[in-house]
């Protein structure tokens, strides 16, 4: 068993040059529920808590060139962590930062894909986990159409 069985994929991050229009699709086409909105970030989870963050972005290639989507993992230790992936061919791509909130790195995997890593500061409200109505899908929406799609999403198992 690996040492990081504690490692949990908090978010994944796509980069976009329209917020607006990607927040609609995810929300309304999708059926992912809005947590947050900025004109910079849309912050969206699924039913069981797995959080899409959608991010604004200026330049095409940064939705185009390994940016998008950008795979969030927490993990236990981040320095341990980043030179693990090292040894399989990941690259830093800037600083290990230290934050009030915790340690945050951005790294580049083997194939171009990038991916970020948190490490919580104990005691902070991110080491626990989101807690999501067991009702997500039932809560009663006016759009009929929004409904139709909670109801194929539902019985798919999204």
């Amino acid at each position: 068993m690996s040492k990081r069985a504690t490692t949990l994929v908090n978010s994944i991050m796509i980069m976009t040059k329209d917020v607006v229009s990607a927040s609609g699709f995810y929300s309304e086409g999708l059926g992912l529920k809005v947590t947050a909105q900025s004109e910079e970030l849309v912050e969206l989870v699924d039913r069981k808590g797995m959080q899409i963050l959608l991010k604004k972005v200026e330049s095409e290639a940064f939705c185009t060139r390994g940016y998008s989507p950008f795979l969030n993992f927490t993990v236990p230790d981040l320095h341990a962590t980043t030179e693990d992936l090292k040894k399989y061919g990941a690259e830093l791509d800037g600083d290990i930062l230290d934050r009030e909130f915790g340690k945050l790195a951005s790294l580049k995997a083997p194939d171009g894909q990038m991916i970020g890593l948190f490490q919580p500061k104990e005691g902070s409200e991110f080491v626990t986990e989101p807690e999501i109505p067991t009702d997500f899908y039932e809560q009663e929406e006016a759009d009929p159409t929004t409904k139709e799609l909670k109801r194929i999403l539902r019985n798919m198992k999204v």
